[in-house]
């Protein structure tokens, strides 16, 4: 199945995973995403001493609204950088998002 390739926001992240905790869901159409992530990488958990970042997402499934369509979502994500400056888990942006 193909994909569209949600842009800029993945990026923003490094190779490595952040620790850190995720709450997601649905309500009907909609669907929801919270995060909240350290912002220092270790190759296990990260050290919450580099401060913290966190993700927000919103979107709308549409497949259940227009007949003939196995897949159709719009999201809107974002990130909220509250980290130091030397940071290793996400680029040095205050904040950025994607559509």
């Amino acid at each position: 199945m193909p994909y569209i390739e949600w842009g800029h926001l993945v990026s923003q992240l490094r190779p490595t995973r952040a620790a850190g905790a995720v709450a997601d869901g649905r309500f009907g159409n909609w669907i929801y995403e919270m995060g909240a992530w350290s912002a220092d990488l270790n190759a296990e958990y990260g050290n919450f001493d580099k401060g913290m970042f966190y993700t927000a997402g919103i979107g709308y499934d549409f497949s259940k609204a227009v007949s003939g369509l196995d897949s159709l979502e719009w999201h809107f994500n974002a990130i909220i950088n509250d980290a130091d400056a030397d940071a290793t888990a996400v680029k040095p942006y205050d904040q950025t998002y994607s559509s």
